[in-house]
């Protein structure tokens, strides 16, 4: 009965609580007329000023007195239960009871005294009074929340439904105000060991003169020592071009809002018509010792490098996190890296009893060419290579079936099942133009293989494969036939014909966009060797030609793209064979409208939607697509996202440009 009578106070109140809009739209309506009245009777709007005012204030009284009749009959009702639940009424802890609607029926008196401060907020949601949504406090139990100032380790309890009494839940706080402050200040205050390295110090200092070198390293120390001085940091110079610094956590905060301003300061430092200068960051963070963190910063730092540098990688509890990474790798003009790792490859290639070769998922030109390039450097070396391939999902059938019809390399394409027969612990497994665990062409054959060696030239990712026995990750690199085309000419056995040269030098014109796109001085070399070695510029060239159906198809997809912030978007709605050849295709030849920067385009093979992302190198479209769950290279990168839409993928990739750009 106690319970009903309640209820009666309860749905009182929410029936004076209704007529609240009532007031307010009356009030409103009747100085909205009085305006109007204005400009037609002037002498009667003045007359019935003092009227409209009297109704106006009337209103707002009624308004208050019935704002402290729903608390006075919520706390007469409080009072009646209190009779019966006087446990409830009485608990140590603020406690509050809301309805299906997420409102606030009822709280017990610690919650008014020590939270609301003697302030009532009856009937009023929840959201309003606390920063976490109640979905996530009943998911996570304990769970630290936000309320009037302070801070509560918050647990929702489901409450049954009764007689005239609808579900409802009871959310009871622990006031953990001065612990979570403290835990915040410890955490502002917790250590960070920064790594810093000038990429291009060497390349920059080079054509330099005495003068002008020590001017800019003076700049270069300085512009670090007030990065230091601003951040009450320790800083250690380790070497002419790396730099090592201690600040606490709250520093690096504010470093990430302002997105790292000294990546573009230290490119201001070189002098002009010379390499930019650019400095790379790893960023580890105390949370066993500092040695760990040190550690840690070094690994940072090699991910920063090896996305091309530029850039700031801070490594986490839960992976990375990435800023800057705006500007194309610079090419190194020594090749004695390039040398090292060839000598090193013939002594793991001499050592191992047979070789197996494998690229990406949906292997391209690039990935088939430098997979062969590999092959025929193991072949010369007298072991048993073979590449491993789906032919039916190849996006380059064309070059496989050539080099077929040659006759050298007869038997040795195998698909993953075939391989899986000539795996023993001694096969060293190369894979090719990609570095992803994810990525690569079969998991179970990279699994089975104990000796790795990776050639790739995309910027390096989170997943990528580790403990190998060679990395050879070259992100300024144009493409992977470039960089195996570089080890050829340093193992004397190898000898390339031409049918193998056009595969690789397919690969190098596929990335490159018809040498048009991240193309230097080492990649023409490479192209020069390889046309030297006898590979036909037009026979290479009809590899690239399409059907009719395919030319149409891509016309398709191009007519329908829209602009957005200087990107070109387009989605491929409709069923092809080729689909991922033709929407790469039309994003390549979305590049050429003017005013477009990057291109995307997206299209869907089962329940994936996927993007291909191409740019000019005005944005970096890898750093677009790791916010979708890809990644690539500065100028051309791709993402498959499950579990979605054209239309909503479409929605998220505006988003993700929208905060590029911004």
């Amino acid at each position: 009965m106690k319970r009903k009578k309640r209820g009666q106070h309860k749905q009182r109140a929410r029936d004076i609580w209704m007529i609240r809009p009532a007031y307010v739209l009356l009030m409103v309506l009747t100085v909205a007329q009085t305006a109007m009245l204005y400009y037609y009777k002037e002498h009667l709007a003045y007359l019935l000023l003092p009227i409209v005012l009297l109704l106006v204030g009337y209103c707002i009284y009624r308004l208050l007195e019935m704002q402290q009749d729903i608390y006075r009959s919520v706390r007469m009702a409080d009072k009646e239960m209190e009779k019966r639940s006087g446990h409830l009424i009485s608990f140590p802890m603020p406690a509050l009871i809301i309805n299906d609607k997420e409102e606030i029926l009822w709280y017990n008196e610690t919650f008014r005294r020590e939270v609301l401060s003697g302030h009532d907020i009856f009937l009023k949601p929840i959201d309003g009074e606390i920063d976490t949504p109640l979905q996530q406090i009943a998911g996570e139990p304990g769970k630290i929340i936000r309320c009037h100032g302070k801070y509560y380790q918050a647990y929702l309890m489901d409450l049954p439904a009764g007689e005239n009494q609808p579900a409802s839940r009871m959310l009871w706080m622990l006031d953990v105000t001065v612990l979570q402050k403290t835990s915040l200040k410890y955490a502002a205050s917790c250590p960070m060991v920064l790594t810093l390295m000038v990429d291009s110090y060497d390349e920059c200092i080079r054509n330099l003169s005495d003068r002008e070198r020590i001017s800019m390293i003076s700049d270069l120390q300085k512009l670090i020592q007030d990065l230091a001085d601003n951040c009450q940091a320790f800083v250690q110079r380790m070497h002419d071009n790396r730099y090592m610094l201690v600040m606490e956590n709250r520093y690096i905060e504010e470093l990430k809002r302002e997105r790292f301003p000294i990546l573009d300061q230290v490119k201001t430092l070189a002098p002009a018509n010379t390499v930019p200068l650019t400095l790379s960051i790893g960023i580890g963070k105390m949370l066993d010792s500092l040695q760990q963190a040190q550690e840690d910063s070094r690994q940072a730092l090699d991910m920063a490098l090896g996305r091309g540098g530029d850039q700031v990688a801070l490594k986490a509890e839960g992976g990375y996190e990435f800023f800057g990474g705006a500007s194309t790798g610079l090419e190194k003009h020594t090749k004695v890296k390039t040398r090292i790792v060839a000598n090193a490859l013939v002594e793991l290639i001499k050592q191992s009893q047979n070789v197996m070769v494998m690229g990406h998922k949906f292997a391209d030109l690039d990935a088939i060419g430098s997979a062969v390039g590999m092959t025929q450097i193991a072949r010369s070396l007298s072991k048993d290579a073979f590449v491993v391939l789906d032919y039916q999902r190849c996006l380059g059938p064309e070059v496989v079936d050539r080099l077929l019809e040659n006759g050298d390399m007869h038997g040795c394409f195998l698909s993953p099942e075939q391989a899986l027969s000539f795996i023993n612990d001694k096969t060293l497994l190369i894979i090719v133009d990609t570095h992803s665990k994810m990525l690569v062409e079969s998991e179970v054959v990279y699994k089975r293989c104990k000796n790795i060696v990776v050639i790739d030239h995309h910027r390096k990712t989170v997943n990528y494969i580790e403990n190998t026995a060679v990395f050879y990750h070259e992100p300024y690199a144009s493409s992977a036939s470039e960089l195996v085309t570089e080890l050829i000419p340093y193992i004397r056995e190898c000898k390339l014909n031409s049918v193998q040269a056009e595969a690789l030098l397919a690969g190098i014109t596929l990335d490159t966009k018809n040498f048009i796109l991240h193309t230097g001085v080492r990649t023409f070399e490479a192209a020069a060797y390889l046309r030297k070695c006898g590979a036909d510029t037009v026979a290479v060239r009809k590899l690239f030609a399409t059907t009719m159906m395919e030319y149409q198809n891509r016309s398709k997809i191009v007519a329908s793209a829209v602009l957005h912030r200087r990107c070109a978007i387009a989605v491929c709605d409709f069923a092809s064979d080729n689909v991922r050849i033709v929407c790469a295709q039309a994003a390549d030849e979305l590049l050429n409208i003017s005013d477009v920067d990057a291109a995307f385009v997206l299209f869907q093979t089962g329940d994936i939607v996927n993007i291909s992302a191409r740019s000019m190198g005005v944005l970096n479209v890898q750093v677009l697509m790791e916010k979708a769950g890809g990644g690539g290279h500065h100028t051309m990168a791709a993402a498959q996202i499950k579990n979605t839409t054209l239309d909503q993928a479409k929605q998220d990739l505006i988003g993700y440009i929208d905060e590029i750009y911004q």
